[in-house]
């Protein structure tokens, strides 16, 4: 990533220290808490006032406890990428104050190191392993309002809503996925006032940007062969395809297109799955037609990476039905058998559609393929 590419994710130019006192942030926040209607945000940037405004919203004090504590969920992949960057970041910044902070993709501290007074000093406000960094539990700070906003946040000094972090100056970033573009963890940058007092915020940005970049590149140099195939032949479906919904499956890693996940949810990819065992043993490809959860009839078109693996690309395709478009007589017979069935969920409404709509050879044959 570059320096360009970073630079937005501040949500607006981050003041240096004393340019704005904390007095005044201090005085803002307290007028929020007791007419939050009747105050003007407007002078926060953005990013704080909505993070303000959600941590209201969860009733959180500004004297929250820290107390509530979990197991980390940090997965052992992303702490082996980790931690060379984890190392490097540490030299940087520990003589000078800075610490480096780790957490898992619900915001649980996993890592915390660096600097030795500034570590005793955080140890005696939160738990530095096990601590919640969410805004529902301790209001705005960067680790935890980088989980709601989805980007790099930095959070300095009193925009914290807590006290007890209103003395540091926080920069964290997601770490992606490489393939799920999902968050796997938050990492971050805590600065004590002294230091980030000569120090330019966008420059911060900069470095833990990086870094965070550093450690996705690491994680995707771990990935076995086989995701990495499965990816590349996702991307290569995408640029051939255009707009249709993609999807790229094995029985390990699925791979979505925005608009596949639009119109698909987990029931209907549980039946995708069924099909990519399917071309894998069989024929390497197919064609289908089917209705997906969300009321709309598909095309499907699989065709199979590595009939050894069950891995399959599909196109999923929506199709435009004539005008005066029904189901044969045969099939409103198929379905009446079903009309004793009660239940709401949308899995069940839409196994039953299947059934009602083609119960013949291929529905049978995919609920066998699907208890492999």
């Amino acid at each position: 990533m570059s320096s360009t590419d970073a630079l937005p994710f501040t949500h607006g130019q981050v003041p240096r220290v004393g340019e704005r006192p904390n007095s005044e942030i201090q005085s803002l926040r307290e007028r929020f808490l007791a007419a939050p209607e009747m105050t003007d945000l407007s002078s926060l940037r953005p990013v704080i006032s909505r993070s303000w405004q959600r941590s209201l919203a969860c009733n959180v004090t500004t004297a929250a406890s820290f107390l509530q504590t979990s197991e980390a969920r940090a997965d052992e992949q992303l702490l082996i990428a980790a931690e060379p960057v984890l190392t490097e970041l540490e030299r940087l910044c520990s003589e000078a104050g800075g610490t480096v902070v780790l957490t898992d993709a619900e915001g649980t501290l996993t890592v915390f190191r660096g600097n030795t007074v500034e570590r005793r000093k955080a140890e005696r406000a939160f738990p530095l392993l096990g601590a919640r960094m969410g805004e529902d539990l301790i209001g705005t700070n960067s680790d935890g309002t980088v989980l709601e906003e989805g980007e790099a946040v930095q959070v300095w000094g009193a925009e914290h809503f807590n006290e007890a972090l209103q003395s540091s100056y926080c920069t964290s970033v997601p770490i992606r996925d490489p393939i799920r573009r999902s968050v796997r963890g938050v990492l971050g940058l805590m600065l004590p006032e002294r230091l980030a007092r000569d120090t330019d915020p966008r420059s911060v940005l900069l470095t833990v940007n990086g870094a965070a970049a550093d450690i996705t590149r690491r994680l995707a140099e771990r990935l076995a062969a086989r995701e990495q195939a499965l990816m590349a032949e996702y991307l290569r479906e995408v640029r051939k395809r255009g707009a249709d919904a993609v999807v790229a499956m094995d029985d390990r890693t699925t791979i979505a297109s925005r608009s596949a996940l639009s119109m698909l949810d987990q029931s209907d990819f549980a039946v995708l799955a069924a099909f990519a065992r399917e071309v894998g043993q069989g024929s390497g490809s197919s064609q289908h037609r089917l209705s997906v959860s969300a009321g709309r009839e598909v095309r499907l078109h699989v065709r199979s990476m590595d009939r050894s693996a069950g891995a399959a690309v599909m196109r999923v395709q929506v199709q435009s039905e004539p005008k005066g478009y029904g189901r044969a007589s045969g099939d409103r017979d198929a379905a009446a058998q079903f009309e004793g069935i009660v239940g709401t969920s949308r899995s069940l409404r839409r196994a039953l559609d299947v059934l009602g709509h083609d119960v013949g050879d291929r529905s049978l044959e995919v609920r066998r393929t699907s208890g492999a």
